[in-house]
């Protein structure tokens, strides 16, 4: 019984101490994660991948692969969907969607109380303004507010790598 005791005893010694290094580790691998977005945000190199939109007055919708948004210093490439109301509808039939690719725009950025960032940028080539929002936090999920000139706003949901 006391040799029963002793492995009981050890066994509930040892699952605590894997406990605690797996807590550990876990925490060392956040830390390392949170420094990556802080250094893509601060760089201004970073790829937002959107799971999900929301169109004004409308229910989420979720998205397949592919529809991101590069950012750069000196460029911005964006491939979004859009659902919602148009005000003006394009020429070209193959233009829908939020598509462009911007070389002139303002980057403003504003650091969040509570962690993470809030990132605007306004396109000035680009024949229909558009303007990008972004809430980025520092474990890498992120939101964005697209408003562009001749459609309802349309939100997006995903992250940043």
């Amino acid at each position: 019984m006391k040799i029963c005791k002793k492995s009981l005893a050890a066994i509930l010694f040892l699952i605590g101490f894997l406990c605690s290094v797996q807590l550990v580790t876990a925490q060392k691998q956040d830390a390392v994660q949170d420094s990556i977005i802080k250094n893509a945000v601060d760089s201004q190199h970073y790829t937002f991948y959107a799971e999900a939109a929301t169109p004004a007055n409308s229910k989420q919708r979720f998205l397949s692969p592919g529809y991101i948004v590069q950012v750069s210093k000196d460029t911005v490439i964006c491939d979004l969907p859009y659902f919602g109301q148009v005000y003006t509808s394009p020429i070209n039939s193959t233009e829908g969607g939020i598509k462009f690719t911007a070389a002139r725009f303002d980057y403003t950025t504003e650091t969040k109380k509570k962690g993470g960032w809030d990132i605007t940028i306004k396109t000035k080539d680009i024949p229909e303004t558009q303007t990008l929002i972004f809430t980025i936090y520092e474990n890498g999920k992120a939101y964005l507010q697209a408003r562009g000139f001749n459609r309802q706003q349309i939100s997006f949901s995903g992250y940043i790598k």
